[in-house]
């Protein structure tokens, strides 16, 4: 069975302040910024996604992310998975 996980997107001046509940993830589309809501506190930046290539190249690590055509990629068990 597939898991979908689903992610908020947008400019960089909606997610990075409060718009985003405790444990809910966030996209700046401008930015390439991945950032995760807190609770009482401005969100979490996590990191900036990588350009991609192709949804294959390169080949993320364990955590990693990545963006191409405005999908998120993140590295799973030496695999490149969608998210979206």
């Amino acid at each position: 069975m597939t898991t979908r996980i689903k992610i908020k997107r947008g400019l960089s001046s909606n997610i990075s302040n409060n718009s985003l509940i405790a444990g809910e993830m966030g996209y700046c589309t401008d930015s390439n910024e991945l950032y995760i809501g807190r609770v009482g506190e401005l969100p979490l930046l996590l990191g900036t996604a990588i350009q991609m290539t192709t949804a294959a190249s390169p080949t993320l690590k364990n955590g990693q992310f990545g963006v191409l055509s405005g999908n998120v990629y993140i590295g799973v068990a030496g695999t490149n998975t969608r998210v979206t």
